[in-house]
């Protein structure tokens, strides 16, 4: 999902659309309807046994099945980039929210480096200096130490 924050990568799939292919492409059409009607009743299978955690993880492949049947019209790059950044960023922020409720330092290094691994991606997709970019990556390299420490203080406590 990280690769989808990219622009770049939207403008590629916004150009090849199935639909431009005509009916050559019904084959294609037809997977991708049975894909995403699976991934929609495992979605909603997940939803209603109230794991929401794991429902969380399966919204992307419906949506980005959506995403590559909709007209370029109805979804433009913009809004799509900016829910795709969103997506991750929730997805990371969610990972570490479960990890810091359950203790579990693998869990809440795993949210940190989804949310951290966005924040690098924005560094080569973005015109920023190199200076706002280093303080940035020593900015995030302290607040993994800060947390990593926080949290065994934590444990060493308890």
């Amino acid at each position: 999902m990280l690769l989808l924050t990219f622009k770049d990568v939207w403008r590629e799939l916004i150009q090849h659309r199935l639909y431009a292919a005509g009916w050559s492409a019904w084959p294609e059409y037809l997977l991708l309807g049975v894909l995403l009607l699976l991934a929609i009743g495992l979605l909603l299978r997940s939803m209603m046994s109230g794991q929401w955690f794991d429902s969380l993880f399966g919204l992307a492949a419906p949506g980005i099945t959506l995403v590559i049947l909709a007209p370029p019209k109805l979804l433009p790059l913009g809004p799509v980039l900016l829910l795709g950044n969103l997506y991750v960023l929730i997805l990371g922020g969610a990972v570490l929210r479960d990890g810091l409720h359950s203790g579990q330092l693998p869990r809440i290094n795993a949210g940190l480096g989804i949310i951290s691994a966005l924040i690098a991606v924005r560094f080569f997709d973005s015109q920023l200096p190199f200076t706002v970019r280093g303080v940035l990556f020593i900015l995030i390299g302290l607040a993994f130490l800060a947390v990593n420490l926080l949290v065994k203080r934590r444990e060493v406590q308890a």
